[in-house]
Formats: structure tokens, sequence, C-alpha cells
């Protein structure tokens, strides 16, 4: 691993200790290209010689801090002062000491630079920088991501299960919708175990882990609940618009506020209250099993990752395919699988753990610098692929399986490309923006789709023209509605109780420490 330094605009005061600051970046690997840095985030320092810690204060970051030991004078830029002072370009080099690059203590610990990448500079001796340990920069792409996996879903419980349309041919084309939203879910799912390994604190208290948890998804979860519990309490209705029964009783309400949907057989399918908080029920297994699922990561050879994520990718293509041993008439709707079947190859927790460990995996192998160079062209040719040829696989693989190992090809791009000077077009201000209420817009939507819908009339169906402009509208009320919450439930709770205290650095006194915040999947 090779740490980089870079000066920035110092103030033309330097008794103003809080307007200076160093970039620095890492790079996981070996490469002497500066395109292999990824960017970890601006020090400040109040010293020559202070050791520091990158931290990110934004309010939602997937940083953690790294902890280097530096001085002012590194990198360029030196004097740049003033109103309209431009960052210097960073300086790279290689660390003075560091485990993960192999070289011993002392070789090369003079700090000069590596071949191709800036002027030498002298670095003072420090601790050791393990990036798998304490440093992540900011993957403000994978939130755009998130909105763009929550988007399938919404547009699949419009078109199928809200069902406007008058046209029954109509609405039987739009079925394959559904599978688009499957793979969604399965995307969310490597996601979270991605951020959850990559934004990961060693020696952190499992209970102070499971409580951040709990209230980054609870709030929303109970809203999202009692809109549903007050839909079918007011309205008394004992189907869905598209004819499917439901059984919202009183068992079925405490099921799905407790979040053991996929647990229960068949609760899950009866989309009671709120349909979409079964895959929270998921996550809930997936967090109580994270401590030891990170150790036992932790614990690879890197050179074994690679074997280890293969072996992932295959389980998550085959455990699918022992629901074909259920046998029960098929559901409909698109769906070739029987209820057992569909529960126990989609919404059983156990049969979804493996794409979480995929995203684990993958996070590891990023971050020590193993992660192949995949062609972007391949990277949207393969999850088009699984959504297309999804017909033609066996009924189980259609249902998330097929979305899981290209989306994990996908998110690990996008990490890496939050570290270089690549156009990152779901990085945009807006994108990010919108991925930040992306669990709000997935939880919620459901009861706010209901309500449309009766207040529309269960039994009226509309033209294509007027369907799709309905849609629309509910689409984009679901989407203010979602922005509403994490604007004043979500991010006001999670910034009260769910962010990590600030941490001290390890070093001279008066090193700086600092938040790490984080988010994951849909339910993170």
């Amino acid at each position: 691993m090779a740490v980089a330094f870079g000066a920035v605009g110092f103030s033309q005061a330097q008794a103003q200790p809080r307007a200076q600051g160093l970039d620095v970046w890492v790079n996981p690997g070996h490469s002497s290209s500066g395109k292999s840095y990824v960017y970890a985030g601006r020090a400040a320092f109040r010293s020559d010689g202070d050791t520091f810690a990158v931290h990110d204060d934004e309010k939602d970051g997937y940083g953690v801090q790294l902890f280097v030991h530096a001085t002012k004078k590194n990198g360029a830029g030196r004097g740049c002062g003033g109103a309209g002072c431009s960052p210097a370009p960073p300086v790279f080099l290689p660390p003075p000491c560091s485990a993960l690059s192999g070289e011993p203590c002392g070789s090369g610990g003079d700090g000069a630079s590596a071949r191709g990448m800036g002027p030498a500079v002298k670095v003072p001796r420090g601790p050791e920088v393990d990036v798998e340990r304490t440093g992540r920069q900011r993957l403000p792409s994978l939130t755009g991501l998130r909105f763009f996996l929550a988007l399938p879903v919404l547009v699949s419980h419009l078109l199928v299960d809200v069902a406007p349309f008058a046209d029954a041919d109509v609405h039987t084309a739009l079925y394959p919708s559904q599978t688009l939203a499957a793979c969604a879910v399965s995307g969310f799912f490597v996601l979270s175990g991605f951020v959850l390994a990559w934004t990961h604190r060693p020696g952190e208290p499992v209970r102070a882990f499971w409580r951040r948890r709990l209230w980054r998804i609870v709030p929303a979860h109970v809203l999202g609940w009692a809109g549903g519990v007050a839909f079918f309490a007011l309205t008394s209705v004992s189907a869905l618009p598209d004819g499917v029964p439901t059984d919202c009783g009183p068992r079925f309400g405490m099921i799905s506020l407790l979040l053991l949907q996929g647990w229960t057989p068949g609760t899950a399918l009866d989309a009671c209250f709120n349909s979409p908080s079964w895959s929270i029920s998921c996550e809930m297994f997936f967090y109580a099993l994270f401590p030891l699922l990170v150790a036992a990561a932790r614990k690879i050879p890197a050179a074994r990752l690679g074997l280890c994520w293969a072996a992932l990718a295959a389980a998550v293509l085959t455990l699918p395919l022992t629901a074909l041993t259920v046998a029960a008439p098929a559901l409909g709707r698109g769906v070739d699988l029987g209820r057992d079947s569909m529960w126990l190859c989609y919404f059983f927790p156990p049969m979804r753990l493996a794409e979480f460990m995929l995203g684990i995996i993958t996070a590891r192998l990023v971050a020590a610098g193993r992660w192949p160079r995949v062609p972007r062209a391949l990277l949207l040719v393969l999850p088009a692929s699984a959504v297309g040829l999804a017909p033609l696989c066996p009924p189980p693989l259609r249902y998330g399986a097929l979305g899981a190992i290209p989306l994990a090809l996908v998110i690990a791009h996008l990490a890496l490309a939050d570290g270089c000077e690549t156009p990152r077009p779901l990085a945009r201000p807006a994108f990010v923006a919108l991925g930040e209420a992306s669990y709000a817009l997935y939880i919620i939507h459901w009861p706010l789709l209901l309500a449309f819908r009766y207040l529309l009339g269960y039994e009226r169906a509309f033209t294509i023209p007027t369907s799709l402009a309905l849609a629309a509208a509910c689409a984009v009320l679901s989407q203010l509605t979602a922005l509403i919450v994490y604007r004043f439930v979500e991010r006001p709770l999670n910034r009260r109780f769910a962010r990590r205290p600030a941490r001290t650095a390890p070093g001279p006194a008066g090193a700086v420490g600092g938040p790490a915040p984080e988010h994951a999947g849909p339910a993170a």
C-alpha cells in the first residue's frame, strides 16, 4: 500500500490551524500509477509532527479513520493562501513502513516517491497504515446506486401489483419487471455486505454495532408498518388491486412489526401491512451474524480471497435450486413457483446469506488491491443479460440470484471509480440525495401505493396513457414523501443514535479524531 499527501491551500494567517490541512490518498495495491489511488479524505493537524486522523464529518459518509504521521511540510502548494487559492495536485509516495506493501520497516522509509508519482518528499516515520483496518474513502457513487436499486422495486409494484391497466395483456406483459425488481433486491443485499465490511472498525463492541443498525432501520420501518396497519384497518380490504388475497390479522401484524416475515412461510407473500419489509427481515439476520462473518473474512489470506469469492458466487447460483424439491402449484401472475418454493428460494433469510457474504468478500478484495479490472462494457452487458436470460433459467434463479454476481462487479467498479479522476455520474449531488432517501422510498412506498389506488377505486381500470400518468404521479408522491421522511425522521435519529462516537488517534498529544457514519443497503 502507498500513501500520498498533498497540501491544500493554507490560509494566509498561519494562526488559523483549522484552515490548514492535507489531502490524503491511499493505494491499496502496488501499482505505480497515480490513477490507482483512492481519496481517503482531508486531514487537519495542529503542529509539525502531529499524528492526524482522516475523518469524514459529512452527514452520510462511508469514511472511517486513517491514522498517518506527517508534517505540514509534506506536499506541494506551500504558501498558497488567500481567496481564490486552488488546491495543489496530490503528491504520491510509498509509505515509510507498511505491512500491506510487503516492505520491511526501514526499507524505503525515507518517503522517496515511486516512479512516475511525483517528487520525493520526506515523511517522518509513524505508525503503520493499514487501509483494511483503518482507512476508507467516501463512496458517493454507491449512495447514488441505492436509488437505482430502489427504483425497479417501486416501478414493479406500481405496474404489476397496483395494476391500473384496463388491458389485461398489458398487465401480463409487465410481469418480467418483477425479475428486475428481484435482481435489485439482490443487489441491495450485496451492497449491504460490501458497505458494512468497508466501514467496519475492528474492535468495535458488538452491542454498539447492533444498536446503530437498529436505529438505522427501525424508525422508518415502524413508520411504514404503521401506514400499512392504518390502510388495512380503515379500508377493510381483503385483496390487492390485482386480486391477490391478503390475510392481515393481528398475528401477521406482530410478525411484520418484529420483522419475522422471512421466517414464517407465507407471511411475506401475503403483502400484509408493508410488503417490502420482508427484505429487512433478512437484513436483521445478516446484522446478527455480521460480527462473526467479518471476523472470519479478515482471517482469509489475501491470496485466497478470489477463490472464496468464486465459491460464494457458486453458492448464490446453486442454493436457490433446492426450492425445486418442494412440489406445489405455481402461484401464477408470472411466478412459476409454488408458495413454499417461493418462500424458500426468495424470502428465507439463510438462503440469501450468500449474497450478503459475497459483498463482504468483494469489499476485502477491493481493499486489498486484488480486484481485477473489468471492462465497462461488460459491466453494462452482464446485468442486462441476467434479466434478459431469466426466462430461460430455472424459476428459482429468476428471483434475485441472477443479479447478485453482475451487481457485485458493478459495486466494486463504482467503489474503485470513486477514488479515480474518471467521471462518476452516480456521485452527482442529485443522485446522492436520492440515494440517501432510498431506504425511506423502499420502506414507505407500499402503503402509499395502496392508498393511492384505493382512492382511485379498486374496480376502476384505465387506458395505457392514463395508467402511465397515474403511475408517474404516484412515483413522484412516493419520492417526495421519502425525502421528507429522510430529512425529518431518519437523519435526525441517525445523527442522534446511529453514529459512531468520535475516536482519538493514537500517538502524540493533539491528535485529531473524527466520526465515521455509514449507510448500506435498503435496510442500512
